[in-house]
């Protein structure tokens, strides 16, 4: 009887253990559940929930060498139902293995990840003959958003290059929108408007999403996703928002608790859509309720509104287009609507302050029923916060910094109180205390129940802060906190049309990047890890004697403040100019002068004197001259010119220059666009050879040595209606300098050209132009601004490589093992397999 009892008694305490751990195990889902719901860190669901799979891939081509891309197309959707899997894919769980070693390769994910579960898995073949992988995921219950990724190897078919720095880095958004939750885990998502092409052979602008993916209180933010919509409920066809030049708001305009999409464009998107009265109307997008395979809402096409006009605006086909604020603006508890003027004053000496309010005359405030327009003076590009704490929201806009350098862009961020009223009226601005806010072109009120503030653009680096707003002190004073909008998986951004040059700035042998950018400032980032595993450092602006280096058009050339494209675009390489041992700041810019920096530093060290200007046998440069210059840009009459023929300088107009000894004579010389030529865009339309020498007493002088032509004599031509490139490298590897040399007939359809040296080390002749290829596809048409090229051995293996600058100062890498090979390496993907536990 006895030992009967204690095997009931062992029973009872098994049958209660496991009572209590089943118990324990809800406990855990439903905790994971109340965490992803309130917003824990990167929340995901307890092992015990996910299975695991394998997807076998052979590489079916030749690899011709080591270091060979692939990027294998993988539908997931499609492999789990093929053996009937429960769940969906956890992108977050995607790992490569090698076959045989069983070694982890470092990947990143294409573009397909952020909206669907099919997607090219990208990684490198270290050896020719390593061509078996497995590719093994998790599923999950519900498809998570994407984390931000530790390390994003740089895998060489136009991905980007990340930062890489383990920490935080700023994300980019040129026109931020607002701070809400898009991705329905309660955390306050980044949402805004990207008026370009962010990245080589990808969607023209558009409206993006940046998750919220830290713990309640943080802010860190993921991997960018980009918003599509269906034009009706009943369309089966997902389309992305396009542009260019998009502005956006998102708010829950109908009242149904989902977030929806308003926006506006320009006139100039009727160039890429084929709706020729798309910058005539106020578009809304109202949110269907259900999501695509990335965790995005599905929006869908409801209305439109008619803008109102105005002969006077300029660039917009007489039709204002933004921004666009959906907000209740006199406090009758209904959403209005208020559009303003986008950048057609950004180079006057004056910020034009008016806004049209279109306020809703339905009390149920859906559908919206507006009245006419009524002008209202609120501050240029207007968003409208209750800034004092008085219950009416006021404005918050731009006016015009009266320290600026240039006008062109230089704005102060200031609110201005509201007063009141049916149509409510507005005081003068003020600024706010501390700190001016500069260097800002938009801005966006935040206005949610727990966080409240202005998101605030950076034109230097297009990078966004988020001012949040505490309230005033004991004193009466308003109070911000600052945040940058970051993530540990951003993308290197250096801001407008940032041309690159890698090299290795501070001599400590691995390559770091030096880059211009459309406003003016050169900037390097170093590189804090190595060759083949880089780590980027912030963007730190380059100095002369102390200040900053900024070159812009008015600043070059008297008596043309106000110039309606008053901006600098240096296109920076860093060689030893003067002979001295020391690489030195070679600087071509937007103007038809260039400028060098001379290196008074150290390889290590590198410090800079003061602004010199190249100059050429035959142009002297004296007061007159550059007077002679401002004078045909418009000097005297504000009737603004561009890029004429000057025959006070031997070069063209915003064009880069190559740098290399050309001759054999040991010194640098420098191939440029010919400023004796002239497109009908207004561009050089050749390239022509400029050599230095030294002069009876030794001093370095250069003189124009010739227009650079094919065997057949014709010149080698610049492209048309787009910045003039030309970069010196010996791409085959002969020990000749070759060009490489960016050529197209429209600034939308140009590629990179490899222009072969085929003549001496002493005696340069060039062969015909052709095309650089990835996989066999030439680099064509790739993005409007650009790219900007560079030339550097990226990935340590003796071969040069190619760098892509976009639109935003991001960059996209080609490895050269890709660029030679004929075609895309060929796959087989096998039937993915669970794995045991």
């Amino acid at each position: 009887m006895c030992s009967d009892n204690g095997r009931g008694d062992e029973n009872m305490v098994r049958l209660l253990a496991r009572a209590i751990a089943f118990i324990l195990m809800i406990a855990m889902v439903a905790d994971w559940a109340g965490r992803l719901l309130v917003g824990a860190v990167w929340a995901q669901p307890p092992a015990e929930l996910a299975a695991g799979y394998s997807i076998p891939v052979t590489v079916t081509s030749k690899l011709p060498a080591e270091n060979v891309p692939l990027d294998p197309l993988v539908d997931f959707d499609k492999a789990i139902s093929a053996i009937n899997a429960a769940g969906v894919l956890d992108p977050n769980s995607i790992e490569v293995r090698e076959i045989g070693t069983g070694r982890v390769v470092a990947h990143s994910l294409g573009d397909g990840f952020g909206v669907s579960n099919r997607g090219r898995v990208q990684w490198v073949a270290s050896r020719p003959d390593q061509r078996t992988y497995e590719i093994r995921f998790r599923t999950a219950a519900v498809r998570p958003v994407l984390r931000p990724r530790q390390f994003t190897p740089l895998v060489g078919v136009g991905d980007l290059v990340s930062y890489n720095a383990g920490v935080p880095r700023p994300v980019t958004m040129r026109f931020p929108a607002r701070l809400v939750d898009l991705t329905g885990d309660g955390r306050l998502d980044l949402v805004g408007t990207l008026p370009h092409y962010y990245a080589p052979g990808g969607e023209l602008g558009g409206i993006v999403c940046i998750p919220q993916v830290a713990a309640e209180g943080e802010l860190e933010f993921g991997e960018m996703a980009r918003l599509r919509y269906r034009q009706s409920a009943g369309d089966d066809q997902s389309k992305h928002f396009m542009g260019p030049y998009l502005v956006a708001d998102v708010i829950d305009v109908n009242r149904d608790g989902h977030p929806d999409v308003i926006y506006t464009t320009t006139s100039k998107t009727t160039r890429f859509q084929p709706d020729r009265s798309i910058h005539k109307f106020v578009h809304v997008f109202l949110n269907s309720g259900r999501r695509d395979a990335g965790g995005m809402p599905e929006f869908v096409f409801d209305r439109k509104f008619p803008l109102p006009s105005n002969p006077a605006a300029a660039d917009s086909g007489g039709h204002w287009w933004g921004p666009v604020r959906v907000v209740d603006l006199d406090g009758d508890d209904v959403l209005d609507l208020v559009v303003g003027r986008m950048f057609s004053d950004q180079a006057d000496l004056v910020r034009d302050p008016r806004c049209y309010f279109l306020k809703n005359t339905n009390p149920r405030g859906w559908p919206m029923q507006l009245a006419p327009e009524v002008v209202i003076d609120c501050g240029c590009r207007a968003c409208f916060l209750d800034v004092d704490g008085d219950g009416r929201r006021d404005a918050v806009g731009l006016i015009l910094d009266p320290n600026a350098q240039t006008p062109y862009r230089g704005n102060l961020v200031t609110w201005r109180k509201n007063l009141g009223g049916k149509t409510p009226r507005f005081g003068p601005p003020r600024r706010f205390p501390g700190s001016p806010l500069k260097h800002s072109t938009f801005l966006s009120a935040v206005d949610t129940p727990r966080r409240r503030g202005l998101l605030l653009n950076d034109k230097r680096t297009h990078s966004v802060r988020f001012l949040e707003l505490l309230g005033p002190s004991d004193q009466g004073d308003i109070r911000f906190r600052s945040h940058v909008i970051a993530s540990r998986s951003a993308d290197v951004v250096a801001g407008d049309q940032a041309s690159p040059f890698p090299c290795d700035w501070d001599g400590d042998g691995d390559w770091d990047l030096v880059v211009g950018g459309g406003n003016g400032w050169p900037t390097v980032i170093l590189n804090e890890g190595t060759d083949r595993r880089p780590r980027f450092a912030l963007p730190r602006q380059i100095s002369s004697e102390g200040r900053p280096i900024r070159i812009f058009m008015s600043q070059v050339f008297p008596g043309i403040r106000g110039y309606f494209h008053d901006m600098g675009y240096p296109f920076p390489s860093y060689v030893d100019w003067d002979g001295d041992k020391l690489p030195d700041l070679m600087l071509p810019n937007i103007t038809n002068r260039v400028f060098w920096y001379r290196n008074v530093g150290t390889r290590t060290e590198p410090k800079f004197g003061p602004r010199q200007q190249v100059l050429v046998d035959g142009y002297p440069e004296t007061s007159q001259t550059l007077k002679a210059t401002a004078r045909r840009l418009g000097a005297g009459t504000g009737k603004w010119n561009k890029r004429m023929l000057d025959p006070a300088s031997p070069f063209g107009w915003r064009a880069r220059a190559g740098f290399g000894d050309f001759n054999g004579d040991g010194l640098v010389d420098m191939v440029h666009a010919d400023g004796r030529t002239r497109h009908s865009g207004g561009y050089a339309e050749a390239y022509a050879l400029f050599v230095q020498y030294r002069d009876g007493e030794g001093h370095l002088r250069l003189r124009r040595d010739r227009v650079i032509t094919h065997p057949d004599g014709k010149p080698l031509k610049c492209p048309g209606y787009i910045t003039s490139q030309a970069i010196a490298a010996d791409w085959d590897r002969d020990g000749l300098l070759d060009l490489i040399c960016h050529w197209g007939p429209a600034n939308t359809k140009c590629q990179p050209m490899f222009v072969r040296n085929i003549g001496t080390r002493t005696k340069p002749r060039f062969d015909h132009p052709r095309p650089l290829s990835l996989w066999g596809q030439p680099l064509y048409n790739l993005m409007k601004h650009g790219p900007y090229w560079a030339v550097h051995d990226i990935d340590g293996d003796g071969r040069p490589d190619l760098l892509a600058g976009c639109a935003y100062g991001n960059y996209a890498f080609y490895r050269r093992t890709a660029m030679d090979m004929p075609s895309r390496p060929t796959f087989q993907i096998g039937t993915a397999r669970r794995l045991s536990r």
